[in-house]
């Protein structure tokens, strides 16, 4: 992950929590591009989001009606080989980013062999309780929670961490959730008692990946509409939620579009109150 992006430091660390060396990169903000400590976003699945995550923060750090300075912390683990990754993608990942309620048993993964052990709330520990000190003592951050970015898996575990109310983090960007209908985490957060849950929540989705889309890619776009009602205000009043659903994409590129609103809607000059809510929106 070193030759990621310029400015952007590279650590390993032997984690106690997770039981197994990580890789972290901290991306913070350009030169000259922040007159105050930033803000911290951390980026779950590295090995599919940690350029686009980093390239856009300090793309729209730039814009016209800038986000907030924004240091881009990928986690995930060394990369040094094609069989790391391949082992990392059908293998690796599995085990850091899905909840031990869930298990790894959707159709795709299942018959991966050598599957790992569902640990999601030892991965968020990590992060938690090793990391996020470790980054606040290095580095100049902004003294608030961090936010967590996702997407498919990632955003799997994203919705994991809401559930769990970390207080380390109080913003999600949850692309393309990979909780299936039938699946435990959904029914955690659809299911959770009222009033019960806080944070700001950008729900994003693939055009194509939406129930009621002629394309209909599968089992996302019913997990979206589920986790829009689960959310809402009028449910949880502590829930700040923008929907977005992404017109022309689909699983593979649902990601670039969300995680743009996202961060405008979390980081943007415009925040609006944490009680706004906004409905289903249809963005290109």
């Amino acid at each position: 992950m070193s030759s990621i992006s310029p400015f952007t430091d590279v650590i390993r660390i032997e984690s106690e929590c997770a039981g197994k060396a990580l890789e972290v990169s901290v991306a913070a903000p350009l030169p000259g591009a922040a007159d105050s400590p930033s803000r911290l976003l951390y980026v779950l699945d590295p090995m599919l989001n940690a350029a686009l995550a980093i390239d856009l923060a300090r793309a729209m750090g730039r814009d016209r009606h800038p986000i907030a300075p924004l240091t881009i912390v990928n986690v995930g683990t060394p990369i040094q080989s094609h069989g790391d990754y391949v082992s990392y993608m059908f293998r690796t990942r599995n085990g850091l980013l899905v909840p031990p309620e869930e298990g790894i048993n959707d159709s795709i993964m299942a018959n991966v062999p050598r599957q790992p052990a569902a640990e999601a709330d030892r991965f968020l520990g990590f992060i938690a309780e090793e990391l996020d000190p470790l980054l606040r003592s290095r580095y100049e951050l902004a003294a608030e929670p961090a936010g967590l970015f996702g997407h498919s898996y990632g955003a799997l575990c994203a919705a994991y961490a809401l559930a769990e109310q970390l207080p380390t983090f109080d913003r999600y960007i949850l692309s393309s959730t990979g909780a299936l209908p039938d699946r435990a985490m959904l029914k955690r957060l659809c299911d959770a008692r009222p009033g019960s849950l806080t944070g700001r929540v950008f729900l994003g989705l693939g055009e194509f990946e939406d129930a009621c889309a002629e394309e209909y890619e599968g089992d996302l776009g019913v997990t979206w509409h589920r986790l829009c009602e689960a959310l809402a205000p009028a449910r949880q009043p502590g829930i700040a939620l923008r929907t977005g659903l992404q017109a022309g994409h689909g699983h593979g590129t649902a990601a670039y579009i969300n995680l743009a609103h996202g961060l405008q809607w979390l980081y943007g000059s415009s925040e609006t109150s944490p009680s706004a809510h906004h409905p289903v929106e249809k963005t290109s």
